[in-house]
């Protein structure tokens, strides 16, 4: 028997050691914070003073609640109670045949894992408490019990290891093998030899999961924290506590996956644009762009104003001048002695201009077609949105002070639920978006519509995509 306890915990060892260490914070443990009931149906396997061990029977029901953490790895507590059987013959004992009936009451740790938040393995350590009664094969209470030679009340050290198997969203499959290390050796009513009895276990049942925060995208972050929970965070060191996907993370228009300096924004100065990465020395000679005066055009270090940072084209007696130092030489400026503004319109004429401001007070109403912002039934902005919706941030930045409604709208193609929450989730997106750019929080009001007030028919493609919408709308 000694050999055999030796075997059991040699298995279970590696699992025991392993699963705290296997750690990935990018998914959480699908029980994390839950509390499971259970029922199963029992098997056991009984060695004692009796040669040959049988199978028993018996039914156990458990409660579990497992601590809220955001790993693969998560510990709980199980509390457990039900009756069963050990069973065992000998044809050389004055009762060739005991059946011992049992009810436990007991408790412990459970360690459990999660592989891909479908198979969730699990270690358990306890004890439990046993009321015990061996009986011989017609019913009747062996000798010693029937003449309470010895206390029919003990406990239990209990091991076990097993998995659960995730059917639907709340409920699971369990199975597990146990062994018990019982501190009598009156099981079957006889106290010989130098060890207490012991019994091994095997279970099946169900469980059903109380309780929980879900994570629906699978990225380790609680839904309820998740501000896209359908859409998994991409981990890339920007922003990733809030758990929305960051394509472009320093929102200069070129996504990461190109962007070469994905964290600094490029300067879109009309050099190497495309590339993400701001050019602070256009064209290398050594003078920042912010010092130079012709940042495309490298200095020629030819001793005369060496430090303007424009080439300095000597002929005889004058160079070509520049009167209003604005980098555009006189040939080339059409406001020779006015400097240029450089404000990104029409810089390269070399006169000081403004852009037109927008007339935020008559526009009531901006309509944005969900087509071109989103993909079909999804809330993620599309990279080629971003254009109209920097344009509509830069006409709305004209009066800050204006609060507006953004409203999402779908066609009626769907449950309306469904329909109203994705509504929502783009209106948000939409927010969002604009308030990356620099826009205040508390300019806007987010509503999701879903299928409510089209503007067209739902009955073609065309007119599902026209109801599909973004309309921001002026409160004041």
């Amino acid at each position: 028997m000694q050999l055999t306890h030796k075997i059991f915990f040699l298995a279970i060892l590696p699992i025991v050691f392993a699963l705290p260490q296997k750690k990935n914070n990018l998914q959480v443990h699908n029980f994390s914070g839950t509390a499971p009931i259970s029922v199963s149906g029992i098997f056991t396997l009984g060695l004692s003073d009796y040669s040959n061990g049988k199978i028993g029977f018996g039914a156990i029901g458990m409660i579990e609640y497992f601590i809220p953490a955001k790993s693969r790895t998560i510990f709980g507590l199980r509390f457990l109670f039900g009756g069963q059987t050990v069973n065992g013959e000998d044809q050389f004992k004055e009762a060739p045949e005991f059946i011992t009936d049992m009810y436990i009451l007991g408790g412990g740790l459970t360690v459990g894992y999660s592989f891909q938040n479908e198979f969730f393995p699990y270690v358990y350590a306890g004890v439990s408490n046993l009321w015990f009664s061996p009986k011989d094969q017609n019913g009747k209470r062996l000798t010693n019990n029937s003449l309470g030679a010895y206390s029919r009340s003990t406990i239990a050290y209990d091991a076990e290891v097993g998995s659960r198997i995730a059917l639907q969203e709340n409920l699971s499959l369990f199975f597990g093998i146990g062994a018990h290390f019982v501190q009598t050796d009156n099981f079957d009513d006889i106290s010989a030899g130098n060890s207490n009895d012991f019994y091994y276990s095997g279970r099946i049942g169900v469980s059903l999961s109380l309780f929980g925060d879900k994570d629906s995208d699978g990225d380790g972050i609680w839904d309820s924290d998740d501000a896209c929970p359908s859409n998994p965070e991409d981990y890339d060191g920007f922003q990733d506590e809030d758990g929305c996907p960051d394509y472009d993370n320093d929102k200069d228009k070129v996504l990461d996956e190109i962007d070469k300096c994905p964290n600094d924004p490029e300067d879109r100065d009309g050099f190497q644009d495309d590339d993400g990465c701001p050019d602070l020395d256009n064209d290398g000679d050594g003078i920042p762009d912010t010092k130079d005066k012709c940042p495309d055009q490298p200095e020629n270090f030819n001793g005369f104003e060496d430090e303007d940072g424009c080439p300095d084209i000597l002929d005889n007696t004058k160079r070509l001048l520049d009167n209003d130092n604005d980098g555009i030489l006189n040939y080339l400026d059409k406001c020779p002695d006015q400097a240029e503004t450089f404000n990104g319109f029409q810089d390269e004429d070399g006169c000081p201009d403004s852009i037109a401001v927008g007339d935020t007070v008559s526009v009531k109403e901006i309509t944005l077609e969900g087509n071109n912002l989103f993909g079909w039934r999804s809330s993620e902005i599309k990279p080629t949105a971003y254009e109209e919706l920097d344009k509509t941030a830069e006409f709305l930045m004209n009066d800050p002070f204006i609060k507006w409604a953004v409203e999402g709208y779908t066609d009626n193609n769907g449950i309306p639920d469904s329909l109203k929450a994705l509504s929502l989730e783009r209106a948000k997106s939409v927010v969002r978006y604009l308030i990356n750019t620099g826009l205040p929080s508390f300019m806007f009001r987010v509503y999701g519509k879903g299928g409510e007030s089209p503007i067209t028919d739902n009955n073609t493609l065309e007119g599902r995509l026209k109801n599909n919408r973004i309309v921001i709308r002026r409160l004041d």
